[in-house]
């Protein structure tokens, strides 16, 4: 099992950025990687599908949402990674100064000879202006 953990600062009050980037269907909008995201709700059991700029398509379940701790957990149901057993979570941290820190987390089981790379592919782009 792989686990990869990513944080970045950024300097908005955690419920402004949770009403930005914290709804299932919203990584469309801020992930560099993506041109279009479908979702078909914004409740646990909503399905999204993904798809990247290179037009591949991943389709992930949303299994946990907790708006009032700015967080989220999904399960990856299809993907042209080679990982599988893929659960992700996406997390705004409220800091002391009002700012936020984003923590984006996946755990998966890596199907492939190189696990550095697929690893590699799953680090968090920049987050908001």
């Amino acid at each position: 099992m792989q686990e990869v953990v990513e944080r970045i600062h950024v300097a908005k009050d955690p419920d402004l950025l949770w009403q930005q980037i914290g709804k299932f269907a919203s990584v469309g909008e801020w992930h560099p990687m993506l041109i279009r995201v479908d979702s078909d709700g914004e409740h646990e059991g909503s399905s999204r599908t993904a798809t990247a700029k290179d037009g591949s398509r991943q389709t992930e379940r949303l299994i946990e949402l907790s708006p009032a701790r700015h967080f989220y957990r999904y399960r990856m149901k299809f993907t042209p990674m080679p990982v599988r057993n893929y659960t992700g979570e996406l997390r705004i941290d409220g800091n002391p100064d009002r700012t936020s820190t984003v923590v984006w987390s996946a755990d998966f089981d890596v199907l492939s000879d190189n696990e550095e790379a697929t690893v590699d592919s799953s680090e968090l782009p920049e987050v908001g202006p």
